[in-house]
């Protein structure tokens, strides 16, 4: 399995997006490639949508399962005021949680509970990695 990411924000939340996005992204990549999804075809692209209230309505939640691609496409809603006002522990765990709305997309492409298990254990190490 692949991880990549990037972001749909404003200026506003923007550059914490991505302070958090640069952070996480190496660290979850090592971790998948040490563990046993290191073998699934896979490519988990995780694009979280960070925008004010006022603009949610013109950027909707849109994750899919790409199955003919092995894609899984995990765009949820984080919430925008974390990356404005919030800590980075805060930051964090709200972009992991995003990431955690598409581990139900997984069986699809032929994982088992126990490696979405394993999905979900390698977000809380990567999140506790820049946390601790």
């Amino acid at each position: 399995m692949e991880f990549w990411a990037a972001s749909e924000s404003d200026a506003a939340s923007y550059a914490a997006v991505e302070s958090v996005r640069l952070a996480i992204e190496p660290v979850l990549a090592d971790l998948l490639r040490q563990s046993q999804l290191s073998a699934a075809t896979l490519l988990f692209r995780y694009v979280p949508i960070v925008m004010p209230p006022e603009l949610l309505d013109r950027y909707p939640p849109r994750s899919e399962a790409r199955l003919k691609e092995r894609i899984v496409d995990c765009a949820p809603q984080l919430d925008h005021e974390t990356f404005v006002q919030g800590g980075f522990g805060d930051q964090v765990q709200t972009y992991v949680d995003g990431i955690r709305t598409a581990s139900a997309l997984l069986p699809q492409f032929g994982l088992s509970e126990s490696d979405v298990r394993e999905f979900q254990t390698l977000l809380t190490r990567a999140a506790d990695h820049l946390t601790s």
